[in-house]
């Protein structure tokens, strides 16, 4: 089918062994991830095998509620008969080679093309005709819709592969026993050669959405529909008897059916009726014979296959015969820690059990109660009785604590841990036996950060790790949690885990080996703070790893490690970093590949990264701030609506606001706290007119205004500050029309503005500050021209320029640590250059 949503609660919650769907394979991808792309997969294994689900206050559950189930993905929905047929044939071929690994008892085709008169294998044409005829052979059922098209021109038929000789078709009815709209366009399509009708009308299914990414429960009709009946049936009546063939299910699944008269054909066809077929082949089996149902077992070639429903085998209810012999057979995928237990009733001297292996040979004379390592292969219980007198029965159990397949049990075996192109690797779903370490491999080909990391989902004691080099010798033991970081030279090393008890869950090996960077290395956007206590916070997007770095830098000038805050392609433009009252940076920052405002806080041992505004292409120009409740405040640029917008953190849901839309506006923003009016205020360009603009909020939204409309194209790299002495805003932007360092000033009445540097193309990437004790205006800003970072500095009409750097300038940011002692970061070549003033 489409595939199946396994991680629906209702159809097991997860993939492979120990799950519901135990297995499949996605051959349209071609991969080993069967996840539905459709929804219509989901469905039909929701009636035929889910556990449960609730829809209008009712219960329901699959047909087989105890059943496995593969899903074998063939068609994405869309494909139609001529793209999805080679699937199919993938997809049977699959079935016939793990037929009797999976104990597969039937096969749900819940598609179809054409309109057939007669029963056809269509061996001149279909590709899949000789697959159907072998599974048939091998006693593997197989169910197919009838199809939707009802009669055609009044012409019965059924599609293919329904009407192959070697598959059962089923019809779909509604609750009242009425075939699906008789007549009309969408109809159950019938003749003489369907098998059986099922409810297909109205019937509560578990569809997933793709698109939308969600659990639907809802009522669908259409003979996809019935047909998982059938094939559930098949399960069913296999547990009651495992002898028993598909002619014989269908025999008894006809012989009990209610039989349902169609007008439009004159045919009659039973529809099914589950606990009668149920009871007759409870009857028919118990029927003629003292062995039980899997007789035909006394010899090992003959042995009878029983397979592990997650981690367990259980068989009852078994008689054994004076003198008999039983044999089983059971494959194990990997190493595997096995309980035995075996239970008689009845007036029985209980037999004896051997442990066989493939060639014969006695492995182990196993007790009552038993426990035996084992590893991956087939292995034979014989069964044997003690003479006469063996009225009862008998039944065992195999509880298997397996392992995961990889032979990484020495240094000579250890399974490698491929590192792609940024030093990631891992692997993950191991299990790990008590006493049986495992070992993994990795390479670096040069001195690395490394971080290595044990991920354990279970309850038992965490399993210890140590890193070895690649001659055994010991070179670090993880913490506590599974963690180690540890600056590696060049060279193979090892990680050896290891638990005295077997874990009670699965684990995973995870290694980041990143190259020691620098910090500002290939930096371009960035942004920096100082905290209490001296330690310097800096953020920076990354042009070569394309994404968001940051460090911090001590006192004492010395730098951490240099870590990725968001991984993702382009995220981290457009960097605004600032300090909470715990002294912790939050970054906020526009992530170009999904056109995104994020926002990423340190929450004192980790980053919390959330996306605040995801409509359409926004965040541009980020500016934030923290209030005193220390809530994250930021004003952005949306682009799709050419918007200035406002964000803050609110009882854990950002609240956005628009400032002004008047045209295209907002670009550039820079944010400041009115400190007399303890409210916000934002600088910005209106890029529609060329001109700047300043808003601040009141009791009712912002007031505008313009600070400077005699700009005729803007130039943006605005900074605002307030004056701490007349609580008055200023800014600082480029004029790009005249290529000039412009400054604005509010007087207390309207804007005044004066050009403090018009040599050249000077005055990008502003950054203001206004000293507290003497009002002075402090700017450094980018000369194009001169290719340096200068200094204005003043108030009024008087103002000094100077040159800071002769070696580059741009993304200027600028963090004080104390009165006078300033550190500054511009760009110098491929990255920052960070010096102190």
């Amino acid at each position: 089918d489409s595939g199946i949503n396994y991680n629906d609660p209702a159809l097991g919650g997860g993939f492979g062994a120990g799950h519901k769907v135990v297995a499949g394979y996605d051959f349209v991808d071609n991969d080993s991830n069967p996840f539905d792309s459709d929804g219509h997969g989901t469905a039909v294994s929701s009636i035929a095998a889910s556990t449960g689900y609730v829809y209008g206050g009712a219960k329901y559950q699959g047909v087989a509620p105890g059943a496995d189930l593969i899903a074998l993905r063939v068609d994405t929905g869309t494909l139609g008969w001529g793209k999805e047929q080679p699937h199919v044939e993938q997809a049977l071929q699959w079935i016939i080679a793990h037929r009797d690994e999976y104990n597969i008892v039937a096969v749900n085709m819940s598609f179809g093309t054409g309109h057939y008169t007669s029963p056809t294998d269509l061996s001149d044409t279909s590709l899949i005709w000789d697959e159907l005829a072998q599974l048939n052979q091998m006693g593997v059922m197989l169910v197919a819709s009838s199809g939707n098209d009802g009669l055609q021109n009044g012409v019965p038929g059924i599609e293919y592969p329904g009407i192959d000789p070697n598959v059962y078709a089923v019809g779909a009815v509604d609750s009242n026993d009425a075939i699906w709209d008789a007549g009309k366009a969408q109809a159950t399509e019938r003749s003489a050669d369907m098998d059986l009708l099922a409810p297909g009308v109205n019937v509560p299914i578990v569809y997933w959405n793709p698109l939308e990414q969600t659990r639907q429960i809802f009522p669908a009709s259409g003979t996809s529909f019935a047909a998982p009946w059938l094939a559930g049936m098949a399960a069913l009546l296999k547990q009651v008897d495992p002898t028993i063939t598909t002619a014989q299910i269908m025999s008894i699944v006809a012989d009990t059916g209610r039989p349902i008269f169609d007008a439009a054909t004159n045919l009659t066809w039973p529809r099914i009726n589950i606990n009668a077929a149920i009871a007759r082949a409870y009857q028919m089996s118990s029927a003629g014979g003292q062995d039980d149902a899997f007789e035909a077992n006394d010899v090992m070639s003959a042995a009878k296959t029983v397979s592990f429903s997650g981690d367990t085998v259980s068989v009852s209810g078994l008689k054994l015969l004076a003198n008999d012999t039983d044999w089983f057979r059971f494959t194990l995928g990997a190493q595997a820690d096995i309980d035995w237990s075996l239970t008689t009733s009845g007036s029985f001297a209980g037999p004896s059990v051997d442990l066989v292996d493939g060639s014969g040979t006695v492995i182990k004379h196993l007790s009552a109660n038993d426990e035996i390592r084992l590893g991956a292969g087939t292995y034979y219980l014989r069964v044997n009785a003690q003479g006469t007198g063996l009225a009862g029965t008998y039944g065992f159990d195999l509880v298997q604590a397996q392992d995961d397949g990889a032979d990484n049990h020495s240094i000579a075996t250890a399974t490698p841990i491929p590192l792609d192109a940024s030093g990631q690797g891992s692997v993950a779903d191991m299990v790990l036996l008590g006493g049986s370490d495992d070992y993994y491999s990795f390479t670096i080909d040069s001195a690395r950060d490394t971080e290595l990391s044990i991920d354990y989902g279970g309850s038992s004691a965490m399993p210890a790790g140590q890193l070895l080099d690649t001659n055994d010798n010991f070179v670090a033991s993880f913490n506590g949690d599974g963690t180690l970081s540890k600056q590696l030279s060049a060279g193979r090393y090892l990680i050896r885990v290891s638990s005295a008890n077997t874990l009670d869950g699965t684990y995973g090996v995870s290694v980041s080996a990143a190259s020691v960077i620098v910090p500002g290395s290939n930096g371009s956007s960035n942004g920096m703070a100082y905290d209490a206590s001296g330690r310097l916070h800096l953020a920076y997007y990354d042009e070569a790893a394309r994404n968001l770095k940051y460090a911090e830098r001590d006192s004492a000038g010395v730098w951490d490690k240099v870590v990725t805050v968001d991984p993702g392609l382009y995220a981290g433009q457009f960097v605004s970093l600032a300090l909470d009252s715990l002294g912790h940076a939050g970054i906020a920052y526009y992530d170009a590949n999904n056109a995104d405002l994020k926002y990423a806080h340190f929450n004192g041992s980790s980053w919390d990264v959330v996306t605040v505004d995801a409509a359409f292409t926004t965040g541009y120009y980020p500016s934030l701030r923290y209030d005193a409740s220390d809530r994250p405040i930021i004003t952005y640029y949306y682009k799709t609506g050419a918007d200035l917008k406002f964000a803050y953190l609110n009882a854990g849901a950002w609240v956005i606001s628009t400032i002004d839309s008047a045209g295209d506006v907002g670009r550039y923003s820079s944010l400041a706290l009115n400190p007399a009016t303890g409210r916000w205020a934002v600088a910005y360009e209106d890029t529609g007119h060329g001109w700047f603009k300043y808003a601040e909020q009141t009791r009712s939204g912002w007031a505008v205004a313009v600070a400077d409309s005699s700009t005729k194209i803007g130039g943006g790299y605005i900074s605002l500050a307030f004056n701490p002495k007349t609580s008055r805003p200023a800014m600082s932007y480029y004029d790009a029309y005249n290529a000039d360092l412009k400054y604005a000033l509010f007087n207390g009445s309207r804007w005044t503005t004066q050009s403090l540097a018009t040599k050249r193309t000077v005055g990008l990437y502003s950054t203001l500050t206004i000293e507290a004790d003497t009002g002075v205006a402090d700017i450094l800003y980018y000369n194009k021209g001169a290719d340096m970072v200068c200094r204005a500095r003043g108030f009024g009409s008087t103002w000094s320029l100077t040159s800071v750097t002769d070696d580059g300038g741009r993304w200027i940011s600028r963090a004080s640590d104390a009165p006078g002692a300033e550190t500054l970061a511009y760009v110098r070549g491929s990255g920052l250059a960070i010096i102190d003033l």
